[in-house]
């Protein structure tokens, strides 16, 4: 071995090779970001598209494309009977009045009934809502019950339901592709689009159920009864509702917002 070499020190990095691989990691990060970026834009572009194409299907396709049990049948969303519930009688009573008193989008609405313990409330595509025991046992108010049926309305007065299932429709349809398999792609938008309402959205749908609630008995006391109860922990309810809230994004000034609107529609000036 020649005398002159240089050993290399135990420990000592090899700036060669440091150089060598130096690059690895910047296209490496490099890479990360590009996808990332890639992926928030084709979510946006699949939300527009589903917002484009939710704005063009009339009512009377979306009747015809979702009808009331077909939907859920489509899903494996089982619905019980209950014809014989009072608070389900009082709940249909109250629905009938609440569409008696604006004119809603033209679609077949439904009520059905599940007999989960689980509190909850939604919007499916067609016209069709449900309600489930649990959101029953926990509403006990007319007023109260007719807020959470009118903030239902009003995602479909919004169609909100049909752009959650466009998106997630477009989206299933993707991940099916990229992941492989054959998933049942209605059941995964169904899920997905009853928890992709934004925030947006949520407060839209409680100003007009507001609204519709106050046209309808001309008074919104009570009202609050759900939101109240759901950021209450005094009656161990919170746990009971976390599905609800993971559907129905609970925010702080959600109750400001409306008790601010009470004000205004309770002013004389509102009735005029």
């Amino acid at each position: 071995m020649d005398s002159n070499e240089q050993k290399p020190i135990f420990g000592q990095s090899n700036p060669t090779l440091a150089k060598e691989h130096e690059p690895w990691g910047k296209e490496i990060l490099q890479w990360v970001i590009g996808l990332a970026v890639g992926v928030v834009v084709i979510y946006w572009l699949i939300g527009l598209a589903a917002n484009l194409l939710a704005s063009r299907i009339s009512d009377k396709q979306e009747a015809s494309w979702f009808k009331g049990e077909k939907i859920f049948d489509m899903t494996g969303f089982t619905t019980e009977g209950g014809t014989e519930n009072p608070d389900l009688i009082r709940c249909q009573d109250l629905l009938a009045k609440l569409m008696a008193t604006q004119k809603l989008r033209n679609l077949p609405y439904d009520l059905h009934y599940s007999s989960s313990k689980t509190p909850n409330a939604f919007a499916a595509p067609g016209g069709s809502l449900m309600v489930t025991q649990g959101l029953l046992d926990l509403v006990k108010s007319d007023m109260g019950l007719a807020m959470v049926l009118g903030h239902e309305l009003g995602h479909h007065q919004n169609r909100d339901p049909l752009r959650g299932m466009g998106r997630s429709l477009m989206l299933g349809f993707v991940t099916s592709i990229l992941m492989g398999g054959s998933s049942n792609l209605v059941q995964i938008a169904f899920n997905m689009a009853d928890v992709s309402y934004s925030r947006e959205q949520e407060l839209k749908a409680d100003e007009f159920g507001f609204k519709l609630l106050h046209a309808t008995f001309h008074k919104t006391d009570g009202a609050f009864e759900f939101f109240e109860k759901m950021s209450k922990d005094a009656t161990g309810q919170v746990d009971k509702i976390s599905s609800m809230m993971s559907t129905h994004p609970y925010t702080p000034d959600r109750i400001e917002r409306l008790r601010e609107l009470q004000v205004k529609l309770n002013k004389p000036s509102a009735h005029d």
